[in-house]
């Protein structure tokens, strides 16, 4: 069979085949959290081009259960249209439109169409991208702190709201917004990569200007990637492309990572920027344990005050990854969760351990960076 490039197809044409990975697969959502019914493609040939892909809303149900991001199609019958919108996932003025007759056939995975094909954002980029309506970027970078997530009142919606900084090769500090459903993205991948240098790759963002400052807002069709292994080298994924970060740590493991350190020593530490994001591993007795609503979070959180001798220093964590840190202790349903938890809680109460944490966000309450748990060590 013959195959077309994308940078080949002429409008209107239905009679062509083309051989394709699709990179993205995504729902565009409207601002009160409907879903729009119609399933759009980032597709990419092997001579590097992209194009999009739309399946209207009638040839949803048709074709979804058969199209999934990162393998490679052939498609055919399908329609040639223009496509001059804002904001596009691509720099083509074409996509792809699937109709009835459209025909889908996977076939094996194979090397001359990459995996990932991205166009990263430099900070010397960011003034021009701002005035750029036609098509997103991506955009890559260390993750320096993470805000907490927030709820905003739109009309009828309750939108979720959370902020990311970023530090691009450059040294910029860049503000990446993400929405309900990418922060849900961010917060899977993030206990598996918690550290600091963290390198997270946004995908199709826009960017927008306030008040002399850049800044990204993830888009529908936006996707997370974290320490990602990409071929093609950029300076960032060298950074830290390693498998001490997942969630359960060993003991070296996380010795590998950490500074040892006393409790009048993290006491210091976390008073100091610069020390922000490093990991420590601190040997202590859990001298009590308290559980209270954080309003800037939404979230309940735990406070464990650790102490060795008269020096006492107090850890936080919420109560949502308590299972991670804690080893998952406890597992089943929702049900046998809430009964056992003040039960487990209870239960660390003059037991002593090593703890790997973390000088995570700056409290203002308290002038000081908050010393986040990472993992329990019995």
């Amino acid at each position: 069979m013959e195959f077309r490039s994308l940078s080949q197809l002429n409008l209107h044409e239905d009679n062509a085949a083309v051989r394709v990975r699709i990179l993205r697969l995504w729902r565009t959502m409207k601002p009160d959290g409907v879903q729009i019914h119609q399933l759009y493609m980032l597709l990419l040939d092997n001579e590097g081009t992209e194009m999009q892909g739309l399946v209207s809303s009638v040839n949803v149900p048709e074709f979804q259960p058969i199209l999934q991001a990162g393998r490679i199609y052939v498609f055919r019958n399908f329609v040639v249209r223009s496509y001059h919108g804002h904001y596009r996932v691509s720099p083509s003025t074409r996509r792809i439109c699937f109709g009835d007759d459209t025909l889908v056939e996977e076939v094996a995975n194979a090397h001359d169409i990459p995996t990932y094909n991205f166009r990263f954002l430099a900070a010397a980029d960011l003034p021009q991208a701002v005035h750029n309506h036609a098509y997103m970027s991506d955009i890559i970078g260390e993750v320096v702190a993470a805000g907490p997530e927030q709820a905003l009142f739109e009309d009828v919606a309750v939108l979720r709201r959370k902020t990311v900084d970023l530090r691009l090769i450059e040294g910029d500090i860049v503000e990446v917004i993400l929405w309900d459903g990418l922060i849900d993205q961010f917060q899977e991948l993030m206990p598996h990569h918690p550290g600091p240098g963290t390198t997270v790759v946004f995908t199709s963002v826009v960017v927008q200007h306030f008040n002399g400052q850049h800044y990204c807002v993830g888009s529908n069709a936006t996707k997370l990637y974290c320490n990602l292994h990409y071929p093609h080298q950029h300076p960032l994924l060298n950074n830290i492309e390693n498998a001490l970060l997942a969630i359960d740590y060993t003991l070296e493991e996380a010795l590998g990572v950490s500074i040892i350190s006393s409790i009048p020593e993290l006491n210091m530490y976390k008073t100091d920027i610069n020390n922000q994001g490093i990991y420590f591993i601190v040997d202590a007795q859990v001298k009590d344990v308290n559980i209270f609503w954080s309003p800037s979070r939404l979230k309940f959180m735990v406070q464990l005050n650790i102490h060795k001798g008269s020096d006492e220093v107090v850890v936080m964590f919420t109560t949502s990854k308590f299972r991670w840190i804690a080893s998952r202790i406890i597992e089943g349903t929702d049900r046998e969760w809430t009964q056992n938890f003040s039960i487990l809680l209870e239960s660390l109460r003059g037991q002593s351990f090593k703890l790997m944490v973390e000088l995570g966000g700056f409290n203002q309450l308290t002038n000081e960076f908050d010393v986040v748990l990472r993992k329990l060590f019995w």
